[in-house]
């Protein structure tokens, strides 16, 4: 970016291709796929017709290729899918779901022995107290 604000004409070159619309070719492309934030596109046309289709034997669609896809915050592998929208959409929340559960219960467990230790140690404090009682 910088060499291109000094005027390297590579550099100048190379920002406009990177903003060029991946399905048409118009320049300055003020969208990006929503996933890997580097394809960029004209309008949500541009961007549905070249994840589903691609541009034919130029490229591949976007949906195989997207470096943004396949992996979910827990770390699973996420199947998704234009064709049937609300479904992949059901799985998607399902699968967030499932994760933030089992970080709750991470949690929970992480705070009972907390908890645990907590009245271990003031167990352990009255026992100190007592003694001291006993020998006064």
């Amino acid at each position: 970016r910088r060499a291109a604000k000094q005027g390297h004409a590579e550099a100048v070159e190379r920002m406009k291709e990177m903003r060029r619309c991946a399905w048409c070719g118009a320049e300055d492309a003020p969208r990006k796929c929503f996933c890997c934030l580097e394809s960029r596109y004209c309008n949500s046309t541009c961007s549905s017709n070249h994840w589903a289709q691609g541009r034919g034997e130029l490229d591949a669609p976007h949906k195989q290729t997207c470096s943004g896809l396949h992996v979910s915050p827990a770390g699973g592998q996420l199947d998704v899918s234009l064709e049937r929208p609300a479904a992949t959409v059901a799985a998607l929340v399902a699968q967030l779901e499932k994760a933030k559960n089992a970080e709750t219960e991470a949690a929970k467990v992480g705070a009972t022995k907390a908890e645990a230790a907590k009245a271990k140690a003031a167990e352990a404090e009255a026992e100190a107290e007592k003694a001291k009682a006993a020998e006064a």
